[in-house]
């Protein structure tokens, strides 16, 4: 009952009527599904209730001549909405190839007159089976049967309820129309802003790029200017320490005459070697020096602090 609904009010008994106790049946994806269900039921202990597995009910195809019988006569399955359309297979395996007529007479003839029986219902709910079993619109059936209008005011009163949760969300978006429009200035005039300090910046980007090139271009024909005068220092330079070079061979030439004898007593080869060795010595004893030094004081201090120890002591 919650998946489907007559397109009419008037087929409300005709079509309870013959889903009978299908109508609270309930639709599963497959028997495991339904199984599983029944299980949970017991265990909760339910009342039972009838599974219809899509996935194993065997289905009739419908008979596509029944819809061209003629006068009031149409397929029960044709008078009924439904959605998921899923759940087609389901009804068809509920209704059949049921008919329904607007009166008991015409459904009597389809039943019975024709060579070929057919079920079906009158509106009033009469029931005329391919067996020769008739059974009539009980009061139960149409008291079951309000249970579709009773469906329909659920649903309207569903739809009540949410139209006025979309009539509160509205009243409060009303509300803060205004601060929403002072917003919105707000980001236009921002947006705006933003535009010209785009402009702004790019212009001071271009103009700044331009003063920039103008002075690359300065240093650059400086720098050819003063490209001459680097070279001419530069040859200068190299032909002063060229001549620096030829002082100082000639000046060791002269150590070398000098310091002659000196050298020969020492076994050196010139007096550069021993001041080289002197110079080594020297930073050696320095090293020796600083080395004694921080020992002598670490010393110290561990002798200070022993006489504090034995004045505390």
């Amino acid at each position: 009952i919650d998946l489907c609904e007559p397109v009419h009010r008037r087929y409300q008994v005709a079509i309870t009527k013959v889903l009978g106790k299908n109508m609270d049946a309930i639709v599963v994806d497959s028997e495991q599904c339904g199984r599983d269900c029944i299980q949970y039921m017991k265990e909760q202990r339910s009342e039972p209730s009838t599974f219809i597995p899509l996935d194993t009910i065997q289905v009739k195809p419908t008979n596509e001549k029944l819809r061209n019988l003629g006068g009031t006569a149409k397929l029960v399955i044709d008078v009924i909405r439904y959605d998921p359309p899923q759940i087609k297979k389901a009804l068809q395996y509920a209704c059949g190839n049921s008919l329904v007529c607007d009166t008991m007479e015409e459904a009597r003839k389809l039943c019975f007159s024709g060579s070929e029986r057919h079920k079906a219902v009158a509106l009033d709910g009469t029931l005329f089976s391919k067996s020769g079993i008739i059974s009539g619109g009980a009061s139960d059936i149409k008291r079951k049967a309000k249970r579709w209008d009773e469906k329909a005011v659920d649903g309207l009163k569903r739809s009540r309820d949410r139209y006025l949760e979309e009539l509160k969300e509205l009243n409060v978006v009303r509300r803060k129309e205004p601060e929403l429009n002072n917003l919105t200035s707000q980001i236009n005039g921002l947006e705006t802003r933003l535009k010209y300090s785009k402009r702004d910046r790019d212009s001071s980007i271009e103009q700044t790029m331009s003063e920039y090139n103008n002075e690359a271009m300065t240093i650059k024909h400086e720098l050819a200017d003063l490209a001459p005068v680097v070279e001419k220092l530069e040859h200068q330079i190299e032909e002063r320490s060229g001549k620096i070079e030829s002082y100082q061979d000639k000046l060791n030439v002269v150590e070398d005459k000098i310091f002659k004898d000196f050298c020969k007593s020492n076994g050196l080869d010139n007096i550069r070697q021993y001041e080289e060795k002197q110079l080594s010595k020297q930073q050696e004893k320095a090293k020796k020096r600083l080395e004694f030094a921080n020992h002598q004081s670490k010393l110290q201090s561990q002798i200070d602090f022993e006489k504090r120890m034995n004045t505390k002591g």
